[in-house]
């Protein structure tokens, strides 16, 4: 219970490697928000495209300095998402903490709700948020069932966002956490020790399940990011052929489930 002088609300991680084309819709959304007391930690991973020029003229632009938010902009050799990112929470400086790839976008609401619901929950270590995902099979909202077994006149109830009952078996069932579906708070993520730097597929999906032993989380029924990850898949094959070399890497179960 020590506490603690943060200097923002939220600190915002966004790891950048080969971006520059893609960046625009994620840092405008941020822009948008309704809630401005906030820094972008941009983590640039050894990038050889023009992403720094692009960062860098948003740290110059005067919309920046009327949104009221700062940026950050960190630099290494590249080291892959887990690395950068840990990087950015040792930095953090928010009360509370949000991840977003480059090529994904929030909804004007999602820092005001979502900061609302810590405020109010405080035995919550973090809160996501339905999303809805760009896939090469289509779009689709994620949880398809969020309402962890209420009754549609429950649910109702509790639009502004629930404690979840059963964390592991609502997890198990719709995997319904993303980088950028979620806000935690600062000081639990910086516990945790990070993202595991040995994994370089699903550390984000152990990084959740570890996360919840430090305590509650929370869910707000309400669309409020945008996951637009294939867009940047030229065709179904491109896709395959990715994610044939991403679960080439895979751990074992008992090596990915060591925390």
């Amino acid at each position: 219970n020590n506490v603690v002088d943060y200097k923002y609300k939220v600190s915002i991680i966004l790891p950048c490697y080969n971006v520059a084309c893609y960046i625009d819709n994620a840092v405008n959304a941020i822009l948008k928000q309704t809630f401005t007391d906030y820094e972008v930690i941009f983590i640039n991973d050894g990038s050889t495209d023009n992403s720094v020029d692009v960062i860098q003229q948003y740290e110059k632009s005067e919309e920046l300095v009327m949104s009221g938010g700062k940026i950050v902009l960190m630099q290494q050799q590249n080291a892959g998402p887990s690395k950068a990112r840990n990087r950015a929470i040792e930095a953090a400086r928010g009360r509370y903490l949000a991840f977003i790839d480059a090529d994904d976008y929030w909804k004007p609401e999602f820092f005001k709700r979502t900061v609302d619901f810590l405020d109010k929950h405080e035995k919550c270590i973090g809160v996501s948020v339905l999303q809805q995902v760009d896939t090469v099979s289509g779009k689709h909202i994620s949880p398809e069932i969020p309402n962890d077994g209420l009754s549609e006149k429950e649910a109702s109830r509790y639009a502004d966002g629930y404690i979840i009952k059963d964390f592991f078996r609502f997890w198990g069932e719709r995997m319904h956490i993303c980088p950028g579906g979620a806000m935690m708070r600062t000081d639990v993520v910086k516990a945790t020790g990070g993202m595991r730097e040995d994994l370089r597929i699903t550390e984000d999906l152990e990084f959740w399940g570890y996360s919840a032993l430090f305590g509650k989380w929370g869910l707000i029924p309400e669309v409020l990011f945008m996951g637009c990850g294939a867009q940047t898949v030229t065709s179904r094959e491109d896709w395959i052929r990715r994610m044939k070399r991403r679960w080439d890497n895979a751990p074992t179960v008992e090596e990915w489930e060591k925390r």
